[in-house]
């Protein structure tokens, strides 16, 4: 198998793995969307609406990438490859950028936090405070009083004292190590598409440009010359 084969079948499979993630992403809002009774395991993200579109967004980017990714490696169909590396670009530059805004902007991450929180339907922020014991954003005070059955202890009735805020943070840090972790080989997979994709319209073109013209002699028909 010569070198650019190899190339392409590297960016097709990697092109097919953004696929079938992009499908799974769909797959799975959709489900927590549509469905009525969702599993102990998808109770979590019940009533969150946002997060499903959210989710349902980015599979549809991973679907189209990685379909003109396949094609454009399958094919090499020069007018895709160059639309599949320019949409690596833009995410790599969108993803820099939004990694030094919240290193930077921490302050103004948690007001947006905030502002995602009180626009959360009540099914939401009920098991959110079930699962991660804690009552409010800030605090329990925030109810006045009149608490709903998710900020007790179903065991004890004892009132959670930790606030959600307070939770999310601590889960952020704690698997602050697995994000950057993910983040940094999904932007290698990205710099190796680019990489790739690059190196298959050189060898492309270089092709193109090279053209094979057989010599005038007649008796000489293996012989051949490039011009």
């Amino acid at each position: 198998m010569s070198c650019l084969k190899f190339v392409r079948v590297l960016l097709f499979l990697q092109n097919f793995i953004f696929w079938i993630i992009g499908l799974v992403l769909i797959g799975i809002a959709s489900y927590i969307l549509l469905a009525k009774d969702l599993s102990v395991q998808l109770q979590f993200l019940e009533g969150t609406h946002l997060i499903c579109y959210v989710c349902i967004g980015v599979g549809v980017v991973l679907f189209v990438i990685g379909l003109i990714g396949c094609c454009g490696a399958f094919k090499e169909i020069k007018c895709l490859l160059i639309v599949y590396a320019s949409i690596l670009v833009l995410l790599l530059l969108v993803e820099i950028t939004a990694g030094f805004y919240i290193g930077h902007q921490y302050d103004q991450f948690v007001s947006y936090m905030a502002k995602a929180w009180y626009h959360l339907d009540e099914t939401t922020i009920n098991t959110i405070q079930s699962q991660f014991k804690c009552c409010g954003f800030n605090a329990s005070e925030e109810y006045k009083g009149d608490e709903p059955s998710s900020c007790y202890d179903p065991t004890t009735s004892v009132l959670y004292d930790s606030s959600c805020y307070s939770k999310l943070v601590r889960v952020v840090a704690d698997n602050i190590s697995v994000s950057t972790s993910i983040g940094a080989f999904i932007g290698a997979l990205e710099v190796c598409g680019v990489i790739f994709t690059a190196y298959i319209l050189y060898k492309k073109r270089s092709r193109n440009q090279t053209k094979v013209v057989p010599l005038k002699n007649p008796d000489r028909r293996t012989a051949w010359e490039t011009a």
